[in-house]
């Protein structure tokens, strides 16, 4: 997967518990997601999932990298997501860990996508 695919977000925060933000959490990403038809699928307990299949997954070039504890779980979480876990003799060893910086992507912030008119929407109506 390549970052625009995928999004993964703190479901609770300290950052989004502050009262002026209670019901409010990432309110404008996720307007602009719902308007682009982006599936929202939420994971309530990350610390039930297992994750030894992070490792079994990736490519032996990188189980030497270190992943944190947190990155594990989300990284498991998507992977049960996408049903990978149903047939692991089949994914193993398959997967790799870029980093996001210098695969060649760029970071584009809310006024550059506005100015180059990426997206057809109209992200001032509701805001």
């Amino acid at each position: 997967m390549v970052p625009r695919e995928c999004i993964i977000l703190p479901s609770s925060s300290k950052s989004f518990e502050d009262s002026s933000h209670i019901g409010k959490r990432m309110n404008s990403l996720e307007t602009a997601l719902k308007r682009a038809d982006i599936t929202f699928t939420e994971f309530n307990d990350l610390n039930s999932i297992d994750t030894k299949i992070v490792e079994k997954l990736l490519n032996i070039k990188y189980k030497g990298m270190h992943i944190s504890e947190q990155q594990r779980k989300c990284l498991g979480a998507l992977a049960l997501h996408l049903h990978i876990v149903d047939d692991m003799q089949m994914y193993e060893d398959h997967f790799q860990l870029l980093d996001y910086k210098s695969a060649g992507y760029m970071y584009l912030d809310m006024a550059a996508v506005k100015a180059l008119e990426l997206f057809s929407l109209s992200y001032d109506e509701g805001l």
